[in-house]
């Protein structure tokens, strides 16, 4: 993901997968990958960020991501 992703995605991606979690949306054929936005390291309060990647390895960024949409 890391060699596809645009360039602002690549810097704040972790270093090591083991990061992130990960889920798989059947309906969408997308995996998505969730960490703490590091916009928000400093806040209490938890963002999530959602990196999705399809078939076609279309790589996309959710802010503020709704761990609902997948469960």
């Amino acid at each position: 993901m890391k060699q596809k992703a645009p360039p602002d995605l690549k810097k704040i991606l972790p270093q090591t997968p083991g990061e992130m979690e990960m889920g798989y949306e059947k309906k969408e054929q997308k995996f998505y990958f969730l960490m703490e936005d590091p916009e928000f390291a400093d806040v209490e309060e938890i963002h999530i960020l959602a990196i999705t990647i399809d078939a076609d390895i279309n790589i996309e960024m959710i802010k503020d991501f709704d761990t609902d949409k997948i469960m």
